[in-house]
């Protein structure tokens, strides 16, 4: 009869061991909060449009497009490396008139392709116009929340929820050509006597003006559209 209920018991007891094991091996997810990463700047490609309407008398463009077309490329910061489309209906005016307008971009020392595309509307103009699209490459800045949470008001002993996002910020901000963040230029061979005496002129304020050549169509200003009149 002892044996039997020690038997039992031990049976009971067991099972009781084995599920206190299994609890002390649940994880409690409820419980648990993800630590805020520092946030990071994205690379979008955006498409700047402008559309050059052509005379259809001399199949050239109208006087003031030109004019147009390069206040337009002055404003989005154009540079000799952004890829460029000329953008035509597939007659044989226009086929003309991307070939005249390519010709034109090129000259200027830019990087130009014709595209055919659909219908495009003349805005009473009376022709179609040639579409020049220039595909440059932003920076989305992060959004950086809870500039008014107090950091020392915190007792969950995680990063504050903005670490690093001003940071982040002024970064994008300064950086000259976003394509960098996504493939960065090769330095090619390093010289250091260059370097040095770089750092001196700088600190003697005996550096080279920049050539505005060098960068294609660029102003101080900029603008956020993304289409041009």
């Amino acid at each position: 009869m002892n044996r039997h209920i020690i038997r039992k018991y031990a049976i009971r007891t067991g099972f009781l061991a084995l599920a206190m094991m299994a609890a002390g091996c649940e994880r409690y997810v409820e419980n648990w909060e993800e630590v805020n990463g520092i946030p990071e700047l994205e690379v979008h490609s955006v498409d700047y449009t402008h559309a050059v309407h052509f005379d259809p008398a001399n199949n050239l463009p109208h006087s003031l497009e030109m004019d147009q077309l390069s206040q337009f490329m002055t404003r989005i910061r154009t540079r000799r490396d952004d890829p460029i489309e000329v953008r035509y209906e597939n007659t044989p005016a226009q086929r003309d008139q991307a070939a005249i307008m390519k010709a034109i971009l090129e000259d200027q020392g830019f990087q130009v392709r014709a595209k055919r595309i659909e219908a495009v509307d003349a805005g009473g103009k009376g022709s179609e116009p040639i579409v020049v699209a220039v595909t440059k490459a932003v920076i989305k800045l992060p959004d950086c929340p809870n500039w008014n949470d107090d950091v020392l008001d915190g007792y969950s002993n995680l990063t504050y929820q903005n670490f690093g996002c001003a940071n982040v910020t002024n970064l994008g901000l300064m950086i000259d050509r976003p394509m960098d963040l996504v493939q960065g230029r090769s330095d090619g061979v390093f010289d250091g006597d260059l370097a040095a005496s770089s750092i001196q002129r700088y600190r003697t304020r005996e550096t080279t003006p920049l050539n505005i050549d060098d960068f294609g169509l660029v102003s101080e200003s900029s603008s956020s559209s993304q289409t041009g009149e």
